[in-house]
């Protein structure tokens, strides 16, 4: 029960650091390669926390845009990855998506194209 409730607040604590992390990126209204590139060169302190926040909240945002070892163990393949695109208005958002589905490509097809032959 204990551990119930633990992992369940962990949850909503990375939840709400996630939150913060997008609402931090549109305020500063900069894309993600300009900032990393910013915080890389010092210029910004908003933009060097926002680059921390993007790689231990959004660990495979930050691979899009420069180099990294991302280490996916067995339990990591089970789970999802949050990621970041731009909404209709502009403004980031973050969605999920299953980890072997972003690595190998695979497409989620709505129905099962075989049918009941594989029931």
């Amino acid at each position: 029960m204990l551990q119930g409730q633990l992992d369940k607040s962990n949850f909503t604590l990375v939840r709400r650091l996630q939150e913060a992390c997008v609402e931090l990126l549109n305020g500063l209204s900069t894309d993600i390669e300009a900032l990393i590139a910013a915080a890389e060169q010092d210029l910004q302190g908003k933009a060097q926390v926002a680059v921390s926040m993007l790689q231990h909240l959004f660990p495979f945002q930050v691979a899009l845009y420069q180099r990294c070892i991302l280490l996916a163990t067995t339990k990591k393949f089970d789970g999802s990855v949050t990621l970041l695109r731009q909404s209709k208005d502009g403004h980031l958002v973050h969605y999920t998506r299953p980890l072997d589905c972003l690595l190998g490509q695979k497409k989620v097809l709505p129905d099962n194209p075989l049918g009941e032959l594989a029931q």
